[in-house]
């Protein structure tokens, strides 16, 4: 492909500049307001002049990680509830609302009970608990005004590209984009969900998040066969269960388990929100105040223990599969290690793009790979995880071929130092994608948001980057070492027959 002319000068003067990560964390200081309200809810602020624009993102402790077994998907299923919004918005009658929906509780606890608890219900008492939900449910519905929430958001401005919640193993996360000039009328909104959430519509919602697992875990082989590996190797584990939640588990979660959750990992002091773009702290710290201030303080949730705890020996697994796939996996740290900055090297050297040696050895040299691809931190990054290769086999290409073409990259990894062209290229990716990053308010919010959630600092984003750019040869190959060693080394082999070994 032949790019035009104009990109192309752009593109090489700017890899041609030095890293200023130094000059560009200079600058975000300048700018940078952290505020801290009593209750323990940390806000990040950094004014960015320009379009009457803000980028409002929030981080919560409360990802998978914090699921615990028989009530998996509690995470997940919570990020679902909060964007129903609180109880003042989207009811006809809240008090009349509230007492309907622990009706429908009540109603759907009963009907779960018998369907457990009887191995044979009675025909006629099971119909009637049905009728009876049934009637609860739409009881409750007629007193709500369904999508009113996010219908405010979006009268306010809300860009709905950017309006949403994800939940992974490390957290939750909230993001909004709005027009700086209703920052006063969204943070009112936006501090009563997290003070009062409704809880409206739980049991349609679990239904919700039930069919996201069929259609995306049991409906799609491949993500099945990595929860398979996930429950494998991580037990005993912040990331021992399924990030979406088992299906038994969706089915039986109750209001009662949603409030808990709510109560012990929406604690203000387990949330950091970033705000950036056209704002002033000065202006927006009393409205944080006044809207975020009335949340009342609480205790935050343990922290979790996020030790390794492998086996130290190679751990070899074998599963049944409708095809073959190969899959090398090494325990690497979380993302507070100090050798981060060479183990993102090791990641790029080995896959970042057809001209990288995961994708040149196996692919287009031994040929023993219809293609080749890497998880850098499986399931999750916060905590201890894994580097994951993940490898088709091509042709009548054996699991022995794959393991070894696979060995072979990762032992020359170990043996010899990276080339400075392989270094120069990670640099120079590395630069470039950091600095897209920050020309988008939203994408800078998130990433501010996570880095001081997990590293205590928002500075560290700056910081790795800057770790980055001096990462050696010889840090590289120290790392290697490390990583790369038998007792480190999971390796999973998936097709058919191959449970049967």
């Amino acid at each position: 492909m032949v790019l035009p002319t104009g990109f192309t000068a752009a593109l090489a003067l700017l890899l041609a500049i030095p890293p200023r990560g130094a000059d560009e964390l200079a600058s975000f200081e300048k700018r940078a307001t952290v505020h801290v309200l009593e209750n323990g809810w940390t806000f990040v602020i950094v004014e960015r002049p320009g379009p009457p624009v803000l980028a409002w993102s929030t981080v919560v402790d409360a990802g998978a990680a914090r699921d615990v077994a028989g009530k998996t998907g509690l995470a997940h299923m919570f990020e679902h509830m909060l964007m129903k919004g609180p109880t003042t918005v989207g009811s006809r009658d809240p008090d009349a609302e509230a007492r309907a929906i622990g009706d429908e509780e009540e109603a759907g606890r009963a009907l779960a009970q018998a369907r457990r608890r009887e191995p044979r219900p009675d025909p006629a008492r099971l119909a009637a608990l049905e009728a009876r939900f049934r009637e609860t449910q739409a009881a409750a519905a007629r007193l709500t005004v369904p999508n009113e929430f996010v219908n405010r958001l979006r009268r306010l401005g809300a860009d709905w590209r950017r309006l949403g919640a994800w939940t992974n193993f490390d957290r939750a996360l909230f993001e909004t984009s709005i027009p700086s000039d209703q920052v006063e009328a969204f943070a009112r909104l936006e501090s009563e969900r997290f003070r009062s959430p409704s809880f409206r519509e739980f049991h349609q919602e679990r239904s919700v998040v039930r069919e996201e697992r069929r259609l995306e875990i049991e409906g799609q082989w491949r993500n099945r066969v990595l929860e398979l590996v996930q429950g494998a190797v991580f037990r005993d584990h912040p990331y021992q269960h399924p990030q979406i939640g088992a299906a038994d588990d969706i089915e039986s979660l109750t209001r009662a388990d949603a409030e808990a959750f709510f109560r012990s990992c929406y604690a203000p002091g387990n949330a950091v929100t970033a705000v950036v773009g056209d704002v002033r702290a000065r202006e927006l710290v009393p409205v944080l105040e006044r809207e975020f201030g009335r949340i009342p303080a609480r205790p935050r949730p343990a922290p979790l223990d996020s030790a390794e705890r492998f086996v130290p020996a190679e751990r070899r697994l074998a599963l049944e599969g409708p095809w073959p796939l190969y899959f090398e996996g090494y325990v690497r740290p979380g993302v507070a290690h100090p050798d981060g900055a060479a183990l993102a090297a090791i990641v790029d050297v080995l896959a970042g793009g057809l001209a990288s040696r995961l994708h040149r050895a196996l692919v287009v040299e031994r040929k023993v790979a219809a293609w080749a691809q890497l998880s850098p931190t499986f399931p999750g990054r916060r905590a201890s995880n894994l580097l994951l290769v993940m490898a088709a086999p091509l042709g009548r290409a054996t699991m022995e071929q794959m393991e070894r073409a696979t060995r072979e990259v990762m032992e020359r990894l170990v043996n010899e130092d990276v080339s400075e062209e392989e270094l120069t290229g990670f640099r120079n990716r590395a630069r470039v994608q950091f600095l897209r990053g920050l020309d988008d308010d939203q994408d800078t919010a998130t990433a501010l948001a996570e880095h001081h959630f997990w590293l205590g600092d928002w500075r560290e984003l700056f910081r790795a980057r800057e770790r980055e750019q001096r990462v050696s040869a010889a840090d590289v190959r120290r790392v290697a070492r490390e990583l790369f060693q038998e007792s480190r080394r999971v390796v999973i082999r998936v097709g058919p027959g191959q449970g049967r070994r």
